[in-house]
């Protein structure tokens, strides 16, 4: 059997490592009852001493609006069908601009997200109430609960802004979330609004090379230098 000399065993996997692409992902959770904002802290890339170069980031956010409802008391004499819709638009951006959260074709690619529920709803006339009155119950009035809704969006950072990732310290992204209701098809309505809770998460993932292997694979080095030295024994 031919033997690899140990020396030339070790450059071979001094290459294989130094070939592999790893990964390595931060995620950081919110919640909160908009319109409102919540800080997300990232650690920046450490190089650990130029032994990893990276290649890549990618971003990824996913929020999910709860809860909430919609009233509408028709005044009007009229009765007829409503449109409704709820809706949050939710953005993350730099705090401060640490970091550039831009695509590949310099666009922002995690602002003006839109989560909606919408329906529809035969309303009849008013029923005589007060127009100055919020009058609940009767076939003048509807109650809705709009349904739950997840937006995931996620994308590349542009190349040329890889820089701003690296270092031993932190950055700030920040998710911001904004609710509205729409009523179409009447005149002369009265709403109610309960507001919406949202939740979810930022994902920041960083792809790079590393000269020093990374711990499985230098698990496996390890396991094949020995095979290596017991062949060489037996032999």
């Amino acid at each position: 059997m031919k033997l690899i000399p140990f020396a030339a065993a070790l450059v071979a996997m001094s290459t294989f490592c130094a070939a592999q692409t790893y990964q390595l992902s931060e995620q950081e959770v919110f919640a909160f009852t908009p319109n409102g904002s919540s800080v997300l802290t990232f650690s920046q890339f450490d190089t650990q001493g130029g032994t990893r170069t990276l290649t890549g980031v990618t971003v990824s956010l996913s929020f999910t609006k709860t809860g909430g409802s919609l009233s509408v008391d028709n005044d009007s004499e009229e009765g007829g069908t409503l449109s409704l819709s709820h809706s949050l638009v939710g953005s993350l951006t730099s705090q401060g601009n640490t970091v550039a959260l831009v695509n590949g074709s310099f666009q922002s690619f995690l602002t003006g997200l839109e989560a909606v529920s919408s329906t529809s709803y035969n309303i009849a006339g008013t029923d005589g109430d007060s127009t100055s009155t919020f009058d609940v119950g009767g076939d003048d009035y509807y109650a809705w609960a709009p349904a739950d809704a997840t937006l995931n969006a996620s994308g590349d950072i542009y190349s040329g802004a890889l820089g701003g990732y690296i270092g031993n310290g932190t950055f700030n992204l920040v998710f911001t979330a904004n609710q509205a209701v729409n009523i179409t098809g009447l005149s002369g309505l009265q709403q109610a609004f309960t507001v919406s809770n949202v939740t979810g998460y930022a994902t920041v993932t960083y792809t790079y090379t590393s000269l020093i292997p990374e711990p499985s694979i230098a698990a496996l080095g390890g396991l094949s230098l020995l095979t290596l030295l017991r062949r060489r024994r037996l032999a």
